[in-house]
């Protein structure tokens, strides 16, 4: 996958990572979608579930420790 984004993406590490607020993080989402209307928080938290679903629930707490306190609305973590 790095590799791919490197020559195939053009992506480059120079300019990351990115950072943003929680409305910034939300508008950014809000920005993928040609369609109106699509909730941000919504897909969010699916994407997070989804990553629940085929990581190690202990993987998935560490990436959420790192988010900043003001992004624990779009995370929901399975119970333990």
């Amino acid at each position: 996958m790095l590799v791919r984004g490197f020559y195939y993406e053009g992506w480059t590490p120079q300019d990351k990572p990115l950072k943003f607020n929680h409305d910034e993080f939300l508008l950014a989402v809000a920005s993928y979608f040609r369609e109106p209307g699509v909730n941000p928080m919504q897909v969010t938290r699916a994407v997070v579930e989804t990553m629940g679903e085929h990581i190690d629930p202990g993987e998935l707490a560490k990436l959420v420790r790192v988010l900043p306190r003001d992004f624990a609305d779009l995370v929901e973590l399975p119970a333990a």
